[in-house]
Formats: C-alpha cells, sequence, structure tokens
C-alpha cells in the first residue's frame, strides 16, 4: 500500500511523521475526553492545541512574503 502523499513527498513516513501523527491523535482523544467537541487539533507555536472551530475560522494567518522570494530563488 502506498500513501500519495508520502509517495509526492519522496519517500515512507519518517520517525517525526510518527511521532507527530501519535502526539496529535494523543491530543485528539484526551480533548474528547475532556469534553472539547467540534475542536481541531495542531500545533502553534511549536506545541500541540485543541482550538474550537469557531475561533480558528476566524484567525488569520500573515503570510511571509519573504518566502515567495525563497521560492522564486530556489526554482531557477
Amino acid at each position: 500500500v502506498t500513501v500519495l502523499g508520502y509517495l509526492q513527498r519522496g519517500g515512507s513516513p519518517s520517525a517525526y511523521d510518527a511521532l507527530m501523527a501519535a502526539r496529535l491523535g494523543e491530543a485528539g482523544v484526551r480533548a474528547l475526553l475532556e469534553g472539547h467537541t467540534h475542536h481541531l487539533i495542531g500545533v502553534h507555536c511549536n506545541h500541540i492545541d485543541a482550538i474550537a472551530y469557531e475561533e480558528a475560522v476566524t484567525c488569520e494567518y500573515p503570510l511571509d512574503t519573504s518566502l515567495y522570494q525563497l521560492i522564486r530563488v530556489l526554482g531557477q
């Protein structure tokens, strides 16, 4: 069985991928046990956290425009 995302990235899941999946899964179960339904689990500022859907859709995340320049340089 091949997971397309890993094939596109160029390889099998790394140890980091497996560890992150385990940590996110554990955080999701913990959030449910604490009664936090309708929440998303994600990483923010290197910290795994649950955030309510309502809050997540109203957040604005500014784009780092310097990344566009980096993409242009790397794409040449």
